[in-house]
Order: C-alpha cells, then sequence, then structure tokens
C-alpha cells in the first residue's frame, strides 16, 4: 500500500492529463480504471509469487529484466495487436498486452470487436484468479 501513497502524485497527474488529452466519456474512462486495477492485481499477486521463488536478491536482477522484456516490450503494449496478424489472439497470454487491448479500445487507438474486447477481460480475470491461487499456495497468514 506504501508503494501507492508514493505513487499517487503520478496516478493523479495521469489522470488529469487523460481527462484533458483524451476526449472519452464517463463510460470509457470506467473501462479503463476498471482494467488497469485489474492488471494492477494481477501483476502484484504475480509479483508475490515470483518473489517467493528467490532466496537472494542478486538472483532477482536477471529475472527482473527478463520479465519487463515479456511484459512490457515484446507484447502488445505500445503498439496495436492487430500488427501481430493472424497471431493476434497471442495477446490475451500476457496481462499487460490485454489491458493494452481494452484501454486502445477504449480511447480511440484502435476499434476491436466486442469479442476481442470481452476476450481480453476474460484473459485479465483469469490473471488475477492464477494469481490469487499462486499467493495463497506461498502465504503464510499470521495472526499476533
Amino acid at each position: 500500500m506504501s508503494e501507492v501513497v508514493f505513487t499517487l502524485p503520478g496516478i493523479v497527474l495521469f489522470a488529469v492529463l487523460f481527462t484533458v488529452i483524451t476526449p472519452v466519456d464517463q463510460w470509457e474512462a470506467l473501462r479503463v480504471t476498471l482494467s488497469l486495477v485489474l492488471l494492477w492485481y494481477s501483476v502484484s499477486a504475480l509479483a508475490f509469487y515470483s518473489s517467493t521463488l528467490f532466496t537472494y536478491i542478486r538472483y532477482i536482477w536477471a529475472v527482473a529484466s527478463l520479465l519487463t522484456l515479456v511484459l512490457g516490450i515484446l507484447p502488445p503494449v505500445y503498439y496495436p495487436a492487430i500488427y501481430l496478424g493472424r497471431m493476434w489472439w497471442l495477446a490475451y497470454l500476457v496481462p499487460t498486452s490485454s489491458s493494452a487491448l481494452i484501454i486502445q479500445d477504449a480511447v480511440g487507438v484502435v476499434h476491436y470487436s466486442p469479442l476481442q474486447v470481452n476476450l481480453a477481460y476474460l484473459s485479465e480475470v483469469t490473471w488475477c484468479l492464477l494469481g490469487t491461487v499462486l499467493v495463497m499456495r506461498v502465504a503464510r497468514w499470521r495472526s499476533s
């Protein structure tokens, strides 16, 4: 939760810029917000789980670079999924690209079919459920 407080000024700044620059209605803004919340939840759960796999912090640096490449650079996050041609369905295999697909459609960068958008939501919910199951496997709940 401390990270949210730390990043809150940036979140507010980007929210203001989003509403000023991008002409979207309330429904589209809600879609963007929902997609980002689902992405935050799934990536946080996966990060928590993956952090339990390493015993030393020095091992994490190599994996962090690889995860950045796999989650942020290669999938269609900064470009439309239609550039993948007939392989556009690969975008659903990564939580960041599913969210990007929803956001690109919501703000009008690319117009995807309702089926593609619904599959992106399904992908995000699946990643959230997977993250929850993985965290529940490794988390040890303690009460004082």
